[in-house]
């Protein structure tokens, strides 16, 4: 991947339409520009007072630190997130920087406005009722696992690269539903790169970390996506109870309790949700368990006047404090802030619980022959009720398992599809190290190419573990199989290279390089991961295209 000028200056760029205006400044259309020569790009525009406060060689640091990385991670970046890829200056002063037009996929128009709006995950923290009638969306527990999964998989990365989110929170994130549900991250400019920012770290009201604890850390991160888990599945903007979580999946509802720990070293990492999430994609429920509201008790009140209780209050919507870059028409906005329910119309007035009675004139006698009605009903709903158990179960009394934790077809696909997309970078990262080691650099550069074998061998292995796990039963005969043979040789050959980026450390040069054991292994394992990888995107891409899913080449997988 191309890495991008150090500056720009303003005076070049050709504005489009103004797209979003915000805390920090304003976003711009750019015309005749290109990211990477494939993605569009918006201009953001700093205010003065944030460039009055603005750390510009943190923001270059930012900006340089994208075309520093291997091909496949700064590819990935790319996709995921709006990372700053230039600055714009006039004069020496630097007034904003480029990224990238948020992806098409991560718009929607709501049922309420034809307005096309940013997809932020404001929208989903609401009720199941909005979600339909306002969002028009059906929103599965499942969709709401492979959500948590996908974000969890691109925060735990970002650790990896030194990044830290800081300011997580709804209106920092974008979702989509189409094909496998998926997060993009923006106002990246916010984020803390190796210990320091551009901004000045803000926290979301509703999502500040207890305490005085910083917003600039790992265990931050996780406080702040444990609190998105509980109040996805709460379906609200406030509160941090996980028992609907738990009730879903407990070992999900577990982590999210341990990640709201007041004190930051009893945290889990990001990486340990990962497994619990893949399984509860796999097991999720076909709905979720709702607490059930209290039956009052039947009183003799006096007046036959009722008032309703007070009606909940959803707190203000906040102002989005940092600009959303978006992409397409001028009729597009930034995304909208936190969004509360819809009001309730409450319930109309009514009579007391129970209205006290008349006397009667006279009292009639007494029949009890509707006792023996009742016993008799109750019997046969007793046996009918066995009879019923017993077909529910298996001939060793062991419980029918149902429909409900099957994935369908499509579901499973999409599950392929997660642990595709998490694939991504590694072949991108092997190859330029391979090329270094080619190079015969120094002693550094041949350990941190080993680094980068070792990284990627490790996670071929964990996704290996985790298609193995998945139980895809209902894909085309061969082709997990296949996905598995692929990634196993190509962990083989980051093994390989990794032994031969070691034996290299005591004398190098080319011939050497390519007449080493170590080379012939890994060339042997290539062939193999080529062969079985060309084996299985002939059978993916038929799939993928049949769900709306993403299709592949074999050098992608």
């Amino acid at each position: 991947m191309s890495g991008p000028a150090a500056g720009v200056q303003l005076a070049s760029l050709v504005r489009g339409a103004q797209l979003g205006k915000g805390g920090q400044g304003t976003v711009w259309a750019v015309q005749k520009r290109l990211i990477n020569g494939e993605w569009p790009v918006v201009y953001k525009e700093y205010d003065g007072k944030s460039r009055s406060e603005l750390r510009a060689d943190v923001l270059e640091r930012m900006v340089a630190f994208l075309p520093r990385q291997a091909d496949g991670t700064a590819r990935w970046l790319g996709e995921h997130t709006a990372w700053p890829a230039a600055l714009v200056r006039q004069g020496n002063d630097v007034h904003g920087f480029l990224m990238r037009q948020i992806p098409e996929h991560y718009f929607r128009v709501l049922t309420t406005s034809p307005e096309r709006r940013t997809s932020g995950f404001e929208f989903l923290l609401n009720k199941d009722a909005y979600l339909r009638k306002v969002v028009g969306i059906s929103f599965t527990p499942r969709q709401r696992f492979q959500l948590l999964l996908d974000l969890a998989g691109k925060l735990d990365r970002l650790h990896g690269l030194g990044v830290v989110v800081g300011d997580l929170s709804p209106k920092n994130l974008l979702f989509s539903l189409q094909g496998s549900p998926s997060c993009f991250l923006i106002d990246c400019d916010a984020m803390v790169l190796g210990g320091q920012w551009a901004l000045k770290p803000v926290q979301t009201p509703g999502w500040s970390l207890p305490g005085a604890e910083e917003p600039t850390t790992r265990a931050g991160d996780v406080y702040k996506f444990g609190l998105l888990a509980a109040r996805l599945f709460i379906g609200d903007q406030v509160g941090s109870d996980v028992n609907i979580l738990r009730s879903a999946d407990r070992a999900v509802g577990q982590l999210a309790e341990r990640s709201l720990a007041a004190v930051p070293g009893q945290r889990p990492a990001l990486a340990d949700w990962l497994g619990p999430l893949r399984s509860a994609v796999s097991t999720a429920p076909a709905t979720l368990a709702r607490p059930a509201p209290a039956t009052p008790t039947p009183t003799v009140v006096n007046s036959p006047a009722w008032t309703p209780p007070p009606r909940r209050t959803v707190p203000t919507a906040q102002t989005a404090n940092a600009v959303t870059a978006t992409a397409g028409t001028p009729a597009q906005t930034p995304a909208p802030a936190r969004t509360p329910n819809p009001a309730r119309t409450p319930a109309p007035a009514r009579s007391g619980a129970v209205p006290p009675r008349r006397p009667p004139a006279a009292r009639p006698k007494k029949s009890y022959g509707w006792v023996f009605v009742l016993v008799a009903l109750l019997v046969i709903g007793v046996a009918l009720g066995s009879k019923l158990l017993d077909n529910a179960r298996g001939e060793d009394g062991s419980e029918d398992p149902g429909s409900g934790a099957t994935q369908t077809r499509e579901e499973q696909a999409q599950t392929l599809e997660s642990l595709l997309t998490e694939n991504d970078g590694n072949r991108g990262s092997v190859s330029e190290s391979v090329v270094r080691v080619m190079g015969c650099p120094g002693g550094s550069e041949l350990e941190a190419a080993k680094g980068v074998f070792d990284d990627a061998a490790g996670n071929r292995d964990r996704l290996v573990g985790a298609l193995e796990e998945a139980g895809l039963d209902q894909l085309p005969d061969g082709l997990t199989a296949d996905l598995l043979a692929g990634w196993k040789s190509s962990a083989e050959a980051d093994r390989a290279y990794s032994r031969l980026a070691t034996d290299m450390a005591d004398g190098c040069t080319t011939s050497r390089v390519t007449s080493a054991d170590a080379w012939a292994d890994a060339d042997r394992a290539n062939v193999q991961a080529t062969r079985a990888k060309k084996d299985f995107v002939a059978a993916w891409n038929p799939l993928a295209e049949e769900y709306g899913l993403r299709t592949l080449s074999w050098d992608e997988v």
